[in-house]
This record gives C-alpha cells, sequence and structure tokens, in this order.
C-alpha cells in the first residue's frame, strides 16, 4: 500500500472514531467532510482500501442520519483498523474492513445503493479534473461513463475552470497579447 494512502485511511478513522465517540450529536455530521474527502482520495487513488474506506464512512454517515447509535460494534473494529495499518497488516486490516462491511449490512440493506452512489461521486470528481486540464465536457463526462449534466451540475458548485482571482487581470491581458502578438491597442506586431 502506498505511504500516503496508508497514512490518510489512518487519519480518516481516527477522525471517524473520535466522532463516533463524541457525546455531542452535531459532530456527526463532520462523518459526511470526511466522507467527501475520503470520495475525493478514492477518485485519486483509485485504490480499493481508499474506495472501501469511502463507502464505509459514507454508510456511516447514512446511520448517523437515521440516528443509529454507534456502540462497540463499531468502536473496536475501527479501532482495530488504525492498528493493524500501523504494523502493515493489510490482510487483517482487509478482513476486518470486510467485517464491518457485512455489520453495517446486517443494520442497513441499502449498503449496495451508497457503494454505487460512492463509486458514481468519485466519477464525477475525476471527470471535473478531465475538465480542469481542458478536456471538454463530453469528453470528460463520455470517458468516465457518466452524464453531462451530472458533471455540470458537480463544475457549477466548485470552483473547478475558475481563473485564479489573486492574479492581476493586467497581467493576464498582456500575457494573452503577448500570446497571440497583439500589441495594447489592438494591432498585429
Amino acid at each position: 500500500m502506498n505511504e500516503t494512502i496508508k497514512a490518510d485511511l489512518i487519519r480518516i478513522w481516527a477522525k471517524v472514531l473520535e466522532i463516533i465517540n463524541t457525546p455531542d450529536p452535531n459532530d456527526i455530521f463532520e462523518l459526511r467532510d470526511i466522507s467527501n474527502f475520503t470520495i475525493h482520495n478514492a477518485s485519486i487513488y483509485q485504490d480499493k482500501d481508499s474506495t472501501s474506506a469511502a463507502i464505509l464512512v459514507y454508510a456511516l454517515s447514512k446511520l448517523a442520519d437515521r440516528k443509529i447509535s454507534f456502540g462497540k460494534e463499531f468502536t473496536r473494529p475501527i479501532t482495530r483498523f488504525t492498528d493493524l495499518l500501523k504494523k502493515d497488516d493489510l490482510i487483517g486490516y482487509r478482513k476486518r474492513v470486510i467485517a464491518l462491511f457485512k455489520h453495517v449490512e446486517s443494520i442497513d440493506a441499502r449498503l449496495r445503493y451508497y457503494i454505487d452512489e460512492v463509486v458514481r461521486l468519485a466519477q464525477i470528481k475525476k471527470g471535473s479534473k478531465l475538465y480542469d486540464h481542458g478536456i471538454s465536457l463530453a469528453q470528460s463526462s463520455e470517458v468516465l461513463g457518466i452524464s453531462q449534466w451530472d458533471l455540470m451540475d458537480y463544475i457549477g458548485a466548485t470552483t473547478v475552470g475558475e481563473p485564479d482571482s489573486r492574479e492581476n487581470v493586467g497581467a493576464r491581458l498582456r500575457f494573452t497579447r503577448d500570446l497571440f502578438g497583439i500589441s495594447g491597442r489592438g494591432a498585429r506586431r
């Protein structure tokens, strides 16, 4: 496993554990933020460990929405996740992840829908990165097999494709004129 992925997973699971152990029920909404971060990682790294973590955190956020309490049946395996990752016991980690998936599925039969949703969100985020790098919206959506509407909704809600507002407008204008060989008055040099 890539060291960056491992470090992210350790941080993710430590934060999830902190949130589900909190007495403040409002903190549980932070699971959505972690889920979004984890989905972003899954879209970048496209490895099964980031993807499974994204799905599990998303499923936990859905359970929290339904006011399901998180007891030892959740805290023990998540604590074990970080221990196993720190020891580089990937086989043990993955077995525990599968076991927690089964437990979540026994509580919420909609787990399959959560898997589909996380994969779809990861594809949309990946499509926005393609678009950000100059690939057309149509091509980006076609390459990833997602709808242009979903991609447009995501891009419209983010700052993808927008120029850096900190950059001086005059500097951008000078760059464009130099690029096309146009003088300040619009005549060719």
